[in-house]
């Protein structure tokens, strides 16, 4: 993995469509949902909004650490870091686990 190729992973993120796909509505509602709840353009968010939510930032969550664990193959202290990789995949896991039985 080059420099371009790890910066563009890293500033992946989510866009007003991602979030309408997730929450199964209209991109429109996605930013009238996040406006100020004073302002007449002001919409209610999506029901279940919550789950998704969490859904999609385990989801962004397991990406960036196995972004992680291919940027550190060419670390020089592999060891410490694959460590901790492991431990947040187990917590990630744990978290996945809730949010599917919930």
């Amino acid at each position: 993995m080059d420099f371009v190729e790890a910066t563009d992973a890293l500033m992946r993120k989510l866009t007003a469509d991602d979030l309408a796909e997730l929450f199964g509505c209209s991109k429109q509602s996605v930013h009238q949902a996040r406006v100020n709840p004073a302002s007449v353009s002001y919409r209610s968010p999506p029901p279940n909004w919550e789950d998704a939510a969490c859904r999609a930032a385990t989801k962004q969550a397991m990406y960036f650490l196995d972004l992680a664990g291919k940027l550190h193959r060419h670390a020089d202290n592999r060891e410490p870091l694959e460590k901790r990789i492991a431990k947040l995949r187990q917590q990630l896991a744990e978290l996945k686990k809730r949010v599917s039985t919930s």
